[in-house]
């Protein structure tokens, strides 16, 4: 089935060059204060740092938010499942009774107007840019109804932020994209396709079905659905938490009500298709357990927590030999509540932070979360917000993704802002992938994680050109093709996976 949406401009299909997104560089973090308090904090983000600041009043709560920035960063508009608000804190035109009618909406939302504490759901709401569509945003909501927690319709709502000079206005709202007969998870993210323009969006359900979308200038296209994991894996429950790594090749989701791990898969962003699950245990029993995860900027490390404990994963070694180092323990201090570990974000300036399972008022700092602990400098309530939080933190996608150069979905000719990184090279789901073919000066191999073994490539006469020994995927390896004259060349990899093979491709070099 495909749900497209319509189109309120005209669709921009030419190949474009990024400027560097800034959409995730300001976030919003409290709720209502009874006392003389301020309601929120602001958190505006550069590269390399973070500065505060007191709101007095915001509009509703912030339990399960998202912020949405412009290109520069500047705060647009946010959303607690509640209201859509604009950057005044004040309800955006139409943007009120989001996800109504309910008793949820109206014990959490409108029971008492002076004291909202937002729709319950700890990553439920996600704001994204409509790609190529000027100023038009969609914001993604679970609908709960009369039972909280209790998941079974994904709505989104869209804004205009051409109107009413910058204010914006909700075009369409509550808006069902997709219902299921069986409780979906508290849990919704979205990382960029491969092409460097659209995003693939995610939920899943209890019984393990993860359900994907594609947003493209033409819409939304979906549901695809892909059941991963196996028995072991089944029944995640409430208050997962799901996160893609920086540079889109790995997948985590957290379980609060699940004893003691992280699953974590490889993930496709061409085919928008996980691969090769991996429970990750952190060997510590009991309920309520890992609630939070973040990688690293440089994907090096998944961090994930208890209630008490903060770990770390190094995604060098992924395997089930390799286990989780403690980064730390919960120190016992109390702000009201106790300051305890839950959900966790990569924030813009590089560090990961960490909110508490409580409204407190400050966030655990990952101050250099690329390196190994303990030099990753993890500090206990090293941000002071000045303000409490409502218990989650915002819930953003990674903007700064962008193509998979070399890839068989890089077809769009996007290209990374200057001063960027190319995207991690493109791994196929399984096997080998060769690219381009023909190919000038250079061609590109591509070896799903898993495989390993010996590499030649010889010329029409049989003659070596060129080889290795032991590789071991994933890796990409390039071929330097400008080196050789043209005409017509064998690649032969002899790899063990799943038992002796011996691969053969053939190579047209053009010059």
């Amino acid at each position: 089935m495909r749900v497209f949406l319509c189109i309120y401009f005209s669709v921009l299909l030419c190949n474009v060059a990024f400027t560097q997104e800034k959409y995730n560089y300001t976030w919003l973090s409290g709720f209502y204060a009874k006392d003389n308090r301020p309601d929120a904090t602001m958190i505006a983000f550069t590269d390399s740092s973070a500065s505060l600041s007191l709101i007095d009043k915001i509009n509703g709560g912030l339990f399960g938010s998202s912020v949405m920035s412009d290109k520069d960063g500047n705060l647009l508009f946010y959303s607690d499942g509640c209201f859509i608000s604009n950057k005044l804190h004040q309800t955006m035109e139409n943007g009120d009774s989001i996800n109504t009618p309910g008793w949820l909406y109206q014990t959490k939302c409108a029971a008492d107007p002076d004291f909202v504490a937002g729709y319950t759901t700890s990553q439920g709401v996600m704001a994204l840019p409509w790609p190529g569509q000027k100023d038009l945003y969609l914001l993604f909501h679970f609908y709960d109804g009369d039972d909280v927690l209790q998941h079974f319709q994904l709505w989104y709502s869209i804004v205009d932020m051409g109107a009413n000079n910058g204010l914006g206005r909700v075009v369409e709202k509550n808006k069902l994209l997709y219902m299921s007969d069986v409780r979906l998870d508290d849990g919704f993210t979205a990382v960029r396709h491969g092409n460097g323009r659209d995003w693939w969006l995610f939920c899943a359900n209890d019984k393990n079905t993860y359900i994907r979308f594609l947003l493209s200038p033409k819409g939304i296209e979906g549901p695809f659905f892909q059941e991963v994991g196996g028995e072991a894996l089944r029944e995640m429950g409430i208050f997962n938490q799901f996160v893609f790594s920086p540079d889109g090749n790995w997948f985590a989701r957290t379980n609060a009500n699940f004893e003691g791990g992280v699953l974590l898969m490889r993930f496709d962003r061409c085919a928008g298709r996980f691969y090769q699950p991996r429970y990750i245990r952190s060997y510590k029993a009991g309920l309520f357990q890992v609630a939070g995860a973040a990688f690293s900027h440089d994907s090096r490390y998944l961090y994930f927590n208890t209630f008490n404990e903060l770990l770390q994963y190094d995604m060098d070694w992924v395997s089930s030999n390799n286990k989780p180092v403690s980064v730390g323990v919960y120190d016992g201090f109390i702000d009201n509540f106790p300051t305890n570990f839950f959900r966790m974000m990569l924030a813009p300036d590089k560090k990961i932070y960490i909110c508490a399972a409580n409204g407190v008022s400050s966030f655990h700092v990952i101050h250099r979360p690329d390196l190994p602990a303990p030099a990753c400098d993890f500090v206990q309530r090293g941000l002071p917000l000045g303000s409490f939080n409502a218990i989650g933190l915002n819930n953003n996608p990674f903007y700064q993704l962008y193509n998979l150069p070399e890839s068989q979905c890089d077809t769009l000719g996007i290209t990374p802002p200057p001063g960027y990184e190319s995207a991690m090279p493109w791994t196929p789901e399984q096997g080998i992938s060769l690219h381009p073919n023909p190919a000038n000066e250079r061609a590109y191999l591509a070896l799903a994680a898993g495989y390993g073994g010996r590499l030649r490539v010889y010329n029409p006469l049989g003659q070596l050109v060129y080889g290795f020994d032991d590789w071991q995927g994933p890796q990409g390896i390039e071929l330097p093709t400008a080196e050789w004259p043209a005409g017509m060349y064998y690649i032969e990899l002899y790899y063990e996976a799943f038992g002796p093979r011996r691969f053969v491709e053939p190579l047209v070099v053009v010059h």
